[in-house]
């Protein structure tokens, strides 16, 4: 029942933390109510709990020595006449008073209390340092905190003295993380080599060496490490993981069946995060339609988020479904009026249904700040200039002025420090060139996008075709179709 609410909580909280970035002013105020009225709630929850443990500690002393039996925990207490430490392969023996530490710093632990969890084992550390799963503990509540340094050195810690397998595995593992979080993946595969030789099926290392080797784009050694666990395995993790780097290394048909296989893992209780990448994921295998179909199948739960119907919008636009997209993106805008990227979406849709006027008048709009700045431009405001050198072209593809204005368009988007904003001014300078007949201009343009941009490709490949090198456009046309 207590897991329920919690869940219910929860997921109150995510949902808060979804919207916010795309609220107004006053949504947000009447959000932060909410919030606070979590933050009385969670401490009348922890004030209850600390009640209840200090009993339930009290009570379970008692019986403990009445009964002379030993209490049931991994941890467990001496009595007064055992003066020495035993262990064996499970059990570590301690005082009872240590043991009623050890259990309020795990309970803190659980209820998310890190700060107390952290303060309550370094106390219980103190007197004994030899502890290792108290300074196991202690390390984690430091790191979910991001108090990556005194995290590292507890985890360090352990990983030269510790003598249990699983306890120096977990350790290394988390050096990996945090050195990874350092942006030291070089190291972090370092130490999650060594959390498999201590334990060869630690699966957490295993899975963050793959991921480290997907985000340092090494998609074929991220793929071999992926061996290790079997092809069946029923993990969404494990499965998307795959997906992504198979489609990364440009194996389309392997990646649609891992994909598939995930999609088969998520059900209507997994997180709307787990079932929004299975759509993202058929939308970057050009696979629309199914995309839609698995947005839809996260209305009931996303309704009211205007990220969902943009995207379910965009899906139906890309399956040729312009009408149905169109009024879902006025959904989306109806939620988030102030979203560019949300207008531009909209924007983009009415200039291929012919509607060029009004879609040159909302890129303009959400371009103009930027491009009156002398800022660098930012992702949604260049792609907002490329819809208005689009339109521009539509509009008034002869005359000298609107040329003009694209032109220069283009030119600041090429002036851009970031790559991939460079990139969409080569695709949109190379589609004037091609306008006023400079095919060598325009193919140097797209020779330049290509690797980033799809569509440029496309128009290389024709550029190839309409100079007979017809090996040539094969080559840069095949794969761009989408996986059937």
């Amino acid at each position: 029942m207590l897991s329920d609410y919690f869940s219910t909580l929860s997921g109150q909280i995510d949902r808060i933390n979804e919207k916010w970035s795309g609220l107004t002013t006053e949504q947000k105020e009447k959000y932060f109510s909410r919030i606070l009225e979590l933050r009385e709630l969670s401490d009348s929850f922890v004030e209850e709990w600390l009640t209840f443990e200090e009993k339930l500690i009290n009570i379970q002393r008692v019986a403990e020595q009445d009964l002379t039996i030993d209490a049931p925990s991994a941890l467990q207490p001496i009595t007064a006449e055992q003066h020495e430490y035993h262990a064996d392969d499970s059990e570590v023996y301690v005082t009872l008073p240590m043991a009623s530490a050890f259990r309020k710093g795990q309970g803190y632990f659980d209820l998310s209390m890190y700060e107390e969890s952290a303060r309550s084992f370094g106390q219980l550390i103190e007197q004994m340092p030899d502890l290792s799963i108290a300074r196991l503990f202690l390390a984690f509540s430091f790191f979910i905190s991001n108090d990556l340094e005194r995290a590292h050195r507890h985890f360090r810690m352990l990983a030269e003295t510790s003598e249990e397998p699983l306890i120096l595995a977990a350790a290394c593992n988390a050096l990996g993380c945090i050195s990874v979080l350092e942006e030291r993946g070089d190291q972090g595969i370092v130490w999650f080599d060594r959390a498999i030789q201590y334990e060869p099926q630690f699966q957490d290392a295993i899975f963050n060496k793959a991921l480290t080797l997907f985000y340092a784009r090494e998609w074929i050694e991220c793929l071999t490490v992926l061996e290790n666990f079997k092809e069946e395995d029923n993990d969404f993790e494990i499965q998307l993981l795959r997906f992504c780097a198979l489609l990364h290394n440009g194996e389309r048909r392997k990646a649609l069946f891992h994909l598939q296989k995930a999609e088969q893992l998520t059900h209507k209780k997994s997180s709307v995060n787990d079932r929004r990448a299975i759509a993202q994921g058929y939308e970057q295998l050009g696979l629309f339609q199914r995309a839609a179909e698995a947005y839809r199948n996260l209305l009931p739960a996303a309704r009211k988020e205007a990220w969902i119907w943009h995207a379910l919008g965009w899906s139906l636009w890309q399956h040729n479904k312009s009408e149905e997209a169109l009024l879902h993106l006025k959904r989306a805008l109806s939620l988030a009026p102030d979203s560019a990227e949300y207008a531009c979406s909209y924007a983009w849709i009415l200039l291929r249904t012919g509607h060029a006027n009004e879609a040159y008048r909302i890129f303009s709009h959400v371009a103009c700040r930027c491009m009156e700045s002398g800022n660098p431009l930012p992702l949604t405001q260049a792609v907002a200039c490329a819809g208005k050198i689009e339109a521009l072209m539509q509009l008034q593809p002869g005359d000298a002025d609107s040329m003009r204005e694209a032109q220069a368009t283009a030119e600041r988007l090429l002036n851009n420090p970031l790559p991939p904003i460079q990139a969409l001014g080569h695709y949109e300078c190379g589609k004037l060139a091609l306008l006023i007949g400079n095919k060598k201009r325009a193919w140097e343009h797209f020779r330049s996008s290509d690797s980033l941009i799809r569509e440029a490709e496309m128009y290389a490949g024709f550029l190839h075709y309409l100079d007979g090198e017809y090996t040539q456009a094969y080559t840069k046309w095949k794969g761009k179709q989408p996986v059937q």
